[in-house]
Parts: structure tokens; C-alpha cells; sequence
């Protein structure tokens, strides 16, 4: 993964969990962070308008605000998930970067298929 792409996102007491940028301007991280952000168990529509904060760490970047423009979220908490993960529990948010941050070398987001010998 390229350091460039990598994002961290803030809370109020802090950073949270990360994300990375799959383009200049949009990153993907997990929808759960996403309600850690704001300290929050559910998410309203009221939340989901409300920009987060996040940062590049390996770009140096000053805190800039990002949007949600997908979300999809977890079912169960990640911790009850079963030992043999089906992939029908979802966890995404999408956000779109509100400010342009220059530098940044977004992740080649392939179809799993694509690493199969």
C-alpha cells in the first residue's frame, strides 16, 4: 500500500482508526470508525452529514474535512463475527475529501479474483 493514501481519521479524543484514498479525492475506511468519530452507537441521516476530520499522516497534511457519500453499515459488531466470515456483514463508509490535499497516491483497488495464482 502506497504511505500517500494512507488517512487518519479523528475523533474528539483523538485518531480512531484510518482509511485509505482510493482516489485524490475519496477514501474508504470502515463504517464503524466512521460512528467512533463522533462517539456514537447509531448513526442518523443528521450524523451522516456532519464532515469528519482526517488527516495523511505520511503527507504531513493539516487536519481537513471529509464527507460521507457512501455508507453501508455493520450489521453485528465486529467482534461477535463468526470465526468463518461469510462477507455478508458490511462495514464501509465512502468520504469525499472536502478540501484538495496535494501528494496524495491513491491505493489500486483490484477485484479479489485479481490476487488468485
Amino acid at each position: 500500500m502506497q504511505r500517500e493514501s494512507i488517512v487518519a481519521i479523528h475523533g474528539s479524543n483523538g485518531i480512531v482508526g484510518c482509511g485509505f484514498a482510493v482516489t485524490p479525492r475519496h477514501i474508504l475506511t470502515c463504517a464503524h470508525v466512521f460512528k467512533a468519530a463522533f462517539g456514537l452507537e447509531e448513526i442518523s441521516q443528521e450524523t451522516l452529514d456532519k464532515p469528519v476530520e482526517i488527516t495523511f499522516p505520511y503527507l504531513g497534511s493539516t487536519p481537513v474535512k471529509a464527507r460521507v457519500v457512501y455508507w453501508k453499515s455493520d450489521f453485528h459488531e465486529i467482534r461477535q463475527l463468526p470465526s468463518n466470515y461469510q462477507g455478508w456483514e458490511e462495514d464501509i463508509a465512502g468520504l469525499e475529501l472536502l478540501e484538495t490535499v496535494p501528494g496524495i497516491v491513491p491505493v489500486q483497488v483490484k477485484p479479489y479474483s485479481d490476487n488468485l495464482p
